[in-house]
């Protein structure tokens, strides 16, 4: 049984962003239909909030997890939100995914690819290659390479990668990664304006 859980908590950053409509659904709603049409057997929204409570009650196949208020702070992390949903429902999911309500660019197709990961893999998460130069406490993480070409070039023969933050199983063991076409992560109200075009462009080809 393959298990699905997306942590949509009503406090947030950009208030009420979980449920703040974009291109005309609410952003939560982009990844709620791409799990319903991937592999995933039981998908559970945990939540703290009544009205992204009620947008999941609306699906057929989605379950509602109403969150305790001991793992619903800012700080409180994601893996606790997927242990309370298996012990809740007493469940025991061959293969855990969670998935996160700031990533509509997420397709049936990333969460299936991620899936099958966990047949050769103990954990995996989806990333997107990157040729951004990182720093740290003003030194390199990644090779400081100089021109944007050669850097470019060095870092894709490196095979480095940014995690996007959409789809995961957590990272322990053997991790495994699967390479995505780049997306966007929701984060700030520029990220709406991206994702609204970004969305608006995938419709339209």
């Amino acid at each position: 049984m393959i298990l699905g859980v997306i942590p949509a908590r009503g406090g947030s950053s950009l208030k009420g962003k979980n449920i703040r409509l974009l291109c005309g659904k609410p952003l939560i709603h982009w990844i709620i239909d791409a799990a319903l049409h991937s592999n995933i057997d039981h998908l559970v929204v945990s939540t703290d909030d009544d009205e992204i409570a009620d947008f999941a009650d609306s699906y057929a196949g989605v379950l509602t997890r109403w969150r305790p208020k001991e793992i619903s702070g800012p700080d409180s992390p994601s893996e606790a939100a997927v242990n309370d949903v298996i012990d809740t429902f007493g469940l025991e999911p061959d293969k855990t995914i969670l998935l996160q309500a700031t990533t509509p660019t997420t397709s049936p197709r990333d969460i299936n690819s991620l899936i099958n990961l966990l047949d050769k893999y103990d954990s995996a998460f989806l990333a997107w290659e990157t040729s951004s130069l990182l720093w740290e406490n003003g030194m390199p993480v990644n090779p400081s390479l100089g021109r944007m070409r050669q850097q470019r070039m060095q870092l894709e023969e490196a095979g480095i990668y940014a995690w996007n933050g959409r789809v995961d199983s957590r990272f322990t063991g053997n991790v495994g990664i699967h390479v995505t076409e780049k997306g966007i992560d929701i984060n700030d109200e520029i990220d709406f304006v991206l994702a609204e075009a970004l969305l608006n462009s995938v419709r339209r080809t």
